[in-house]
């Protein structure tokens, strides 16, 4: 059993390197155009931002200011709250920046879903393209200016720009601060090869025209933003994101919202995964299946393996120094303790990861001109956190988002 599980977790581990290796060596390779700005349209289009709000009275005033105080002419924008059947003040409030700002108005409908509030958002826009802001996230005031060039290119279908906690005050904040730093480098190793598959809801725009004609996004899956960037992989058409700027977003205050949070993005994970298996097993060409859907596929199953062989190694090594102890009581001897898992390969292999881990943390604190220092001191406790505990954290969810999804248990919380 002990050969079984260190085969599994040294092909994992392999992996792991595997990618890591390739990321950071790409990374290198095109560090010199990663600062590359795209030129701005001579003509400047129309955007709209969509909001969809349900309960968000304490953020969605926030919210409408930041997209107030973006550097686009306000002739060229268009911003609609999709009120979603809210029961607090967020309808007021919205309406309050609609009486004051032409170019703001509310759409209040019967609650039904953030994918279906979008829906009825496309339906009824002028813009050429159009950004979707959750209600309790922050856009950068430059934000459409230094993302729009990116589609002169007409095959670009969504632009989907790097994103921070806004709050990083309690050690679970500080937490989610270092997982929103490294996915924000991983985009750039995710771009050079095709591989971001997530058009989040913190600002991500996308070009009208070829969301409307791919279907819109579905209301059926509990994580739109992911499954419509897996369609408009399916279609042939490419994702961008840039790295000259951060929009923010209000991240979970307790370990229960970021629980809750995290099944429901997983589960949507795994829906997009079953969603899409008959075009992988049928090797259609195009990005999803080659690329997109295989890395996903692999991803969730890592996780998932790493629930058992971490938890099979601790718990072994605990019966085992139960066992050294009693028998150093039953002897009289002096008690000393060896760990065998702090000089094995496995170790060994695992060390290189988290030096690479490291490595990449440094380059993303470089590449994006954030203060490495001042982050180190303030958030120090919370990396070593981050790095210990987050693996079999994200381990957890998915054994209980697939419990879930199997059951038919399948419903939208937050």
């Amino acid at each position: 059993m002990v050969e079984f599980f260190t085969i599994i977790s040294l092909t994992l581990i392999y992996i792991s390197l595997y990618f890591s290796t390739l990321f950071l060596l790409n990374y290198f390779k095109n560090k010199k155009r990663i600062y590359e700005e795209p030129l701005l349209p001579k003509k400047l289009p129309r955007v709209s931002v969509i909001i969809p709000a349900f309960n968000e009275e304490k953020t969605i005033a926030a919210t409408l200011d930041s997209v107030i105080a973006l550097h686009y002419p306000k002739n060229l924008l268009e911003v609609i709250v999709i009120n979603d059947g809210s029961t607090d003040k967020t309808r007021a409030i919205a309406n309050r920046y609609a009486q004051q700002y032409n170019y703001v108005k509310v759409l209040n409908k019967t609650n039904s879903g953030k994918a279906d509030s979008l829906n009825k958002g496309i339906s009824i826009i002028k813009g050429e393209f159009f950004v979707v802001l959750d209600a309790d996230s922050y856009i950068h005031p430059e934000a459409i200016y230094k993302s729009i060039g990116f589609f002169s290119d007409s095959n670009v279908a969504a632009v989907t720009p790097p994103m921070c906690p806004r709050n990083t005050k309690k050690i679970i904040e500080k937490i989610q601060y270092w997982e929103y730093v490294f996915s924000s480098v991983l985009k750039l190793f995710f771009q050079s090869i095709k591989l971001i598959y997530v058009t989040h809801g913190v600002g991500s725009i996308f070009r009208t025209k070829i969301i409307k004609k791919i279907g819109g996004f579905d209301t059926k899956n509990l994580t739109e933003d992911l499954e419509i960037a897996l369609r408009i992989y399916k279609y042939n058409y490419k994702i961008k994101s840039p790295i000259f700027f951060f929009n923010t977003t209000e991240v979970p205050k307790t370990f229960k919202s970021l629980w809750n949070q995290r099944i429901r993005w997983m589960m949507g994970t795994i829906q997009s995964l079953i969603k899409y298996k008959l075009d992988f097993l049928k090797l259609q060409p195009n990005i999803l299946c080659r690329i997109v859907f295989p890395f996903m596929l692999i991803n969730v199953i890592i996780l998932f393996l790493s629930f058992f062989i971490i938890s099979y190694f601790l718990l072994n090594q605990i019966y085992n120094t139960f066992l050294l102890l009693y028998y150093h009581i039953i002897v009289g001897q002096s008690i000393s303790f060896y760990f065998d898992f702090f000089i094995s390969g496995l170790t060994a292999l695992t060390t290189g990861l988290l030096i690479l881990f490291f490595v990449s943390i440094v380059i993303c604190f470089k590449t994006f001109r954030l203060d490495f220092k001042k982050s180190i001191i303030y958030f120090a406790r919370p990396l070593l956190f981050y790095i210990l505990f987050y693996v079999m954290f994200s381990a957890f969810v998915v054994i209980m988002s697939s419990y879930k999804v199997l059951k038919g248990d399948i419903q939208w919380f937050k």
